[in-house]
C-alpha cells in the first residue's frame, strides 16, 4: 500500500515536471515583432481609421 502511494506520487511528480519543462516557459516575442507592433500602435493614421470604422468602438 505504501509502495503504491509512493509510486503514484513519483509518477505524478515526474509528469508534472515534464509538463512544466515543456509548457512552463513559452518563448518570448522577438524584438523585431515587438518593434513592428509598437510602430503600428503609434501610427495616427491607423487610429483615425479605426475611430471612424463602425465596427470599432472607442471605450474612452
Amino acid at each position: 500500500m505504501t509502495k503504491d502511494f509512493i509510486a503514484i506520487c513519483a509518477a505524478t511528480l515526474t509528469i508534472g515536471v515534464g509538463m512544466w519543462g515543456l509548457r512552463g516557459h513559452p518563448p518570448g516575442a522577438s524584438p523585431q515583432t515587438t518593434e513592428t507592433l509598437r510602430l503600428l500602435a503609434d501610427d495616427p493614421a491607423l487610429k483615425i481609421a479605426s475611430e471612424r470604422s463602425p465596427y470599432m468602438r472607442n471605450e474612452r
